[in-house]
């Protein structure tokens, strides 16, 4: 699985020069086509790992947000956000290749951060 941190904006560009332009092409394309009024994303941090049936897989996203993971079987996961230490939101649903799941939420200057997650490939194979 994957799982990137992305904030949305009308800025140009960031206040932290650390932050990077979406370049995945596939997932700037899906954000572009949802009726998100951003002009910009921004990669804020990208995380690859594995998820099973049996726990819940803590990924840690940033200082103030991470996500649980766990496979429930047939393409279907759970994936739950936490922010500041709160539970943000859940989805439960199916997720094959090729499909995300997104959990989002507002910041104070009209911007807003989104986790998406979805299956890839393991690496080397």
């Amino acid at each position: 699985m994957e799982a990137t941190l992305v904030w949305g904006t009308d800025h140009d560009r960031p206040d932290n020069p650390s932050l990077k332009p979406l370049l995945d092409g596939t997932l700037a394309k899906k954000l572009k086509n949802l009726p998100l009024k951003f002009k910009n994303y921004f990669e804020v941090n990208r995380q690859d790992f594995t998820i099973n049936d049996k726990d819940y897989k803590r990924v840690e996203m940033s200082k103030k947000c991470y996500i649980e993971v766990k496979d429930k079987g047939e393409s279907r996961v759970t994936v739950k956000l936490y922010g500041e230490g709160k539970f943000a939101g859940r989805v439960d649903g199916p997720l094959p290749k090729g499909e995300t799941v997104a959990l989002a939420g507002d910041t104070k200057d009209g911007s807003a951060w989104l986790v998406i997650v979805r299956p890839v490939e393991a690496k080397g194979k």
